[in-house]
Parts: structure tokens; C-alpha cells; sequence
């Protein structure tokens, strides 16, 4: 796992080198080249762990289009992100870079509840709820919600 000072020196190496424009570019079917790096770009609450365990291509692979597309949709398949993009960049004659751009989603939401108890119109309840569906990061729900009305809750899940 590359840590943020890593990650950050990294971005500028390829900046610095004029790489990160579309002439830097490669196509994952034009050489023989194996992946030397890894870098996650764009993940602020998801950790790296989650996205890179997700990766049909590791290390050391040549990669190819088949497994790339696979590893993308399961990436997408997190229901985490809203875009996920592979790219890569050389790094000498024989390794490749590979960059996974992903946008994450917003994921607290708020939710009211308003319900009827026992079918019966008079039994009202109400409150609000939450979610949070990347708690610590790590592909995590949880659950929190309060409730008045005719019967009171107090709703909590722990993360599964």
C-alpha cells in the first residue's frame, strides 16, 4: 500500500515528466511490458486496500484487456465510486505504471421515517435516520436512527 507522501511524490514525478498529458498515454495491448507501480488517485475516505483487493492485475502482470476490464467492473461493482478510469505510463523500457482514477460518491445520507404502527392511523412514528455507507473506509455500513412517536427506537447496527 503506497501511503499519502508516496502517492503525492509520485504525482508530481509523472507531472514533472510530462506524462500525465494524453501523448504519455499507453494502451494495455501495445507492449510487453509488466506494471512496476500501482498508484490509487482520487480515493479521500476509501482505502487503497479495498480498491486494490478488488484487482484481477497485480505486480508484475502484463496487462492485458480481458482482466483490466474485469478489475474496473469490480471496482465499480463497490457501488463506491462514480467513475473509475485506468491509465498508464511508462516508467523505463520494460515497466509500466498503472494509475486507477476513481471520483467517489457522497456517502452519509439522511433518511426520515415516517410509518403507521399496527395499521392503525392514529399510531404514528417518526424520526430520522442515517447511513453510512463507507464507515472507516473500508466498505462498511452503518446504521443510526431515533425515533419518536408512538413507540420510541433507537436503531444502531454495527459495521458488517
Amino acid at each position: 500500500m503506497i501511503n499519502q507522501i508516496k502517492k503525492t511524490s509520485y504525482i508530481q514525478f509523472l507531472w514533472f515528466l510530462g506524462l500525465l498529458t494524453t501523448t504519455g498515454l499507453l494502451s494495455a495491448q501495445d507492449s510487453t511490458r509488466t506494471i512496476s507501480t500501482i498508484l490509487i488517485i482520487g480515493n479521500k475516505v476509501t482505502d487503497d486496500n479495498v480498491i486494490l483487493r478488488e484487482l484481477k492485475i497485480h505486480i508484475g502482470d502484463i496487462p492485458d484487456q480481458e482482466r483490466l476490464e474485469e478489475s474496473r467492473q469490480r471496482i465499480v461493482n463497490l457501488l463506491l465510486f462514480n467513475r473509475v478510469e485506468f491509465k498508464f505510463y511508462p516508467q523505463d523500457e520494460s515497466k509500466l505504471i498503472l494509475v486507477i482514477e476513481v471520483t467517489e460518491r457522497l456517502y452519509f445520507y439522511p433518511l426520515p421515517i415516517l410509518t403507521i404502527q399496527e395499521r392503525d392511523w392514529s399510531k404514528w412514528s417518526y424520526g430520522l435516520s442515517a447511513v453510512d455507507i463507507n464507515f472507516r473506509g473500508q466498505n462498511e455500513r452503518i446504521w443510526l436512527g431515533l425515533w419518536f412517536g408512538y413507540r420510541l427506537w433507537l436503531l444502531f447496527t454495527l459495521p458488517t
